[in-house]
């Protein structure tokens, strides 16, 4: 696979909001293990790493992870509510 086959698109909002935050990334973590539970995880801790980089509000999110096509084509590898708690630094 190239580099390009790795990039996703994540889209961060609150409950009825549209999304405030998408992150664009080359990352191949969603496939190192198998398993929706794999996934999950694993998008929690891009959740956490990225809306704590961003100093977001704490409360609940829609996390969607999109894998981008090379034709504005998506699919989806996983969506989650992801709890994001008062961070260190907040």
């Amino acid at each position: 696979m190239t580099q390009e086959n790795y990039r996703h698109v994540i889209e961060y909002a609150r409950r009825n909001e549209p999304v405030k935050y998408t992150e664009v990334v080359s990352d191949h973590g969603w496939y190192i293990n198998s398993g929706e539970e794999w996934r999950i995880r694993y998008t929690a801790g891009c959740a956490q790493d990225f809306l704590d980089r961003r100093g977001a509000a704490p409360g609940e999110w829609l996390v969607v992870v999109w894998r981008a096509g090379t034709n504005q084509d998506r699919d989806r590898v996983c969506a989650i509510r992801y709890d994001a708690k008062l961070s260190a630094t907040g």
